[in-house]
């Protein structure tokens, strides 16, 4: 393979507004061209699909390939998730059902436990609600597959448990179609709330598989402008452009890390599974984790904002 010149990563480039991460599947912990490519670029992780599950709590999180990878290398880890709505397995939905929702929370609280401290030191970072929120459900909470048992003061009460089981663990809420509209409202709403009660939330991840030709800069400044008055940390989470990449008019990942650039409440910026092509998605990186031109473009913006 072509020897890529030596020149900064993305995460060096951007590292005078934010950290760069990387969401990333299992696979490409073996890849050696992406784990390289990794090493390079990135400073944070974050596994791109939710921890398992396990009917014995205890198991969770034990053979999951993360733990040791990221701790080995040096990387900073933030967990998914503690609480992710469809992606509850039969089994958990069925038992919440039959015996309510202490028996969800008494899991929940050992789940936070075990995926925040892997070696026994405790994880960063730890996504404990993630696409909870639903403005078209009741109380503006997603209900599939719990069928009404979740409401905001479970959700609530999910927060708690997560801050007593991980104390040094920043908490993250993370969720899609939370920009605008009745989705921005819900979210803002719900947050503001869970603040002016005392609930812990360190931070809330804006959920980034956007269309290049539907994002307006405007709808993204707002927003981030709206939540970074809450006085939360904020992450531009799984980023991925879709569609008119170089179309008149069409946000670019350059456009997006700039208007990030403009936030202190930005501390980061993850790019969703880069290393894995997806058709009608713009590439960063090439089949063996080489920069494209694209990437090489990114770079630069952030080294000449820096200057």
């Amino acid at each position: 393979m072509k020897e890529e010149p030596q020149t900064p990563g993305i995460g060096d480039a951007w590292s005078h507004s934010f950290r760069v991460g990387a969401s990333l599947g299992a696979s490409n912990l073996n890849n050696r061209a992406a784990a390289r490519a990794a090493m390079r670029h990135f400073s944070l992780i974050v596994p791109k699909d939710n921890a398992p599950w396990n009917p014995d709590p205890s198991e969770t999180g034990k053979g999951d390939p993360f733990f040791p990878w990221c701790g080995e290398r040096g990387f900073a880890l933030r967990r998914r998730a503690v609480l992710w709505p469809s992606r509850i397995p039969p089994w958990l939905a069925e038992e919440t059902r039959r015996f309510g929702k202490a028996r969800l929370l008494k899991r929940l609280e050992a789940r936070a436990a075990l995926l925040a401290c892997p070696w026994g030191k405790g994880a960063q970072e730890l996504e404990v609600l993630r696409d909870a929120l639903d403005p078209g459900g009741p109380e503006g909470i997603r209900q599939d597959p719990f069928s009404g048992i979740l409401d905001r003061k479970t959700l609530e009460e999910v927060l708690l448990a997560a801050r007593e089981a991980a104390p040094g663990a920043k908490l993250y809420l993370c969720g899609a179609g939370i920009l605008k509209g009745r989705g921005f409202d819900n979210a803002y709403g719900f947050i503001a709330d869970l603040l002016d009660r005392g609930v812990p939330l360190d931070g809330i991840g804006l959920t980034g598989r956007w269309r290049a030709e539907s994002l307006r800069e405007e709808t993204l400044r707002s927003a981030i402008d709206a939540y970074s008055g809450l006085g939360l940390e904020i992450s531009l989470d799984d980023l991925r452009l879709y569609g008119g990449f170089r179309s008149p008019g069409c946000v670019s990942y350059q456009k997006i890390f700039q208007v990030a650039a403009d936030f202190p409440s930005v501390k980061t910026v993850i790019l969703g599974n880069p290393f894995v092509p997806v058709r009608g998605m713009e590439g960063l990186f090439g089949t063996e984790g080489e920069d494209t031109e694209t990437l090489r473009d990114l770079i630069d913006s952030g080294m000449n904002l820096a200057d």
